[in-house]
C-alpha cells in the first residue's frame, strides 16, 4: 500500500497478505516516534525510544523491543538515563529483560556521551559487549568485549 509502512508475506500459490506495523506501548517519559513510510519494512515502523536524546542520534535505526533491567552488585540499578558514579558501576551488572522464546539478542553496552553530556568527546566509548544470547540468559552468549565499568 503507497504511503504506509507494511510488509507482504506469501502465502503460496501466488497468494500474499499485507501486514503492518503493531501498536507501540513505551514507559512512563520515552519518545514515540511515529511511523516513517519513506523508510523500508522495518524501519518505517513508529517505535519508542528512551528518554534525555541519549540514543536516537546513535542508535536511530535500532528497533527497540525490551527495556532492560540492570542492576549491579553496589545495589544500585540503571534507569532510564538516571546518573551512576563510578564507583558504583565498576563491576559487571546483572541484565535482565523479557525475550521472546527461540530468539537470539545481543547486548550492547556503550556511552554515548563519555565523560560528559556537556563534553562528549569518547562518546560511544563501549563499556559490554555480548553476542549470540538465547532468550533472557546473558550468560549463554559469547562475550565480545569484557565489561569496563566507567572511569573517573
Amino acid at each position: 500500500i503507497p504511503g504506509r509502512c507494511n510488509f507482504n508475506v506469501c502465502e503460496g500459490d501466488n497468494k500474499w497478505t499485507v501486514g503492518s506495523c503493531g501498536s507501540i506501548a513505551a514507559p512512563l517519559r520515552w519518545e514515540l516516534i511515529p511511523e516513517d513510510p519513506t523508510k523500508p519494512y522495518p524501519q518505517c515502523c513508529g517505535r519508542a525510544v528512551p528518554p534525555h536524546g541519549i540514543v536516537p542520534d546513535l542508535l536511530d535505526e535500532l528497533y527497540w523491543s525490551a527495556l532492560l533491567d540492570i542492576s549491579y552488585d553496589s545495589g544500585v540499578k540503571a534507569d532510564l538515563g538516571n546518573e551512576l558514579t563510578p564507583t558504583q558501576v565498576k563491576n559487571q551488572p546483572e541484565v535482565n529483560y523479557t525475550a521472546e522464546p527461540g530468539e537470539w539478542y545481543l547486548l550492547a553496552m556503550v556511552d554515548p556521551d563519555a565523560p560528559s553530556r556537556t563534553e562528549p568527546k569518547f562518546r560511544s566509548f563501549k563499556h559490554w559487549m555480548v553476542g549470540n544470547i538465547q532468550g533472557s540468559d546473558v550468560s549463554s552468549g559469547d562475550v565480545l568485549a569484557e565489561y569496563v565499568g566507567s572511569g573517573p
